[in-house]
């Protein structure tokens, strides 16, 4: 995703440790796999902005973290005109971004 001009990674420091990252992109797939941007606009999903991966070291957890990056990738891609933004989650993390307002 570091080399792609419509992605971003944002990270979250302490001090020189890196304790969280979140990824972004803002249509299709970073990949550019056909089978996955044809999901992507079979869902009218394609155009719109995407949440990739969030990762938050243990010991650093609930301390809002995890809130701060997901904020942070949200803002870019409203400032970039996306009206929504889509991600994928595991059965145990759908509570984690449902409290952050994802459906």
């Amino acid at each position: 995703m570091l080399g792609y001009n419509k992605a971003i990674v944002i990270v979250a420091k302490d001090e020189w440790a890196i304790v969280g990252v979140v990824g972004g992109w803002l249509e299709g797939t970073p990949s550019g796999y056909e089978e996955e941007d044809d999901a992507l606009r079979k869902h009218g999903a394609y155009e719109e902005a995407h949440l990739d991966w969030i990762a938050v070291k243990e010991e650093y957890r609930e301390k809002g973290i995890g809130t701060a990056l997901i904020k942070k990738v949200c803002k870019w891609a409203m400032a970039l005109k996306k009206r929504k933004i889509w991600m994928e989650a595991s059965k145990d993390k759908v509570e984690f971004y449902q409290r952050h307002g994802f459906k």
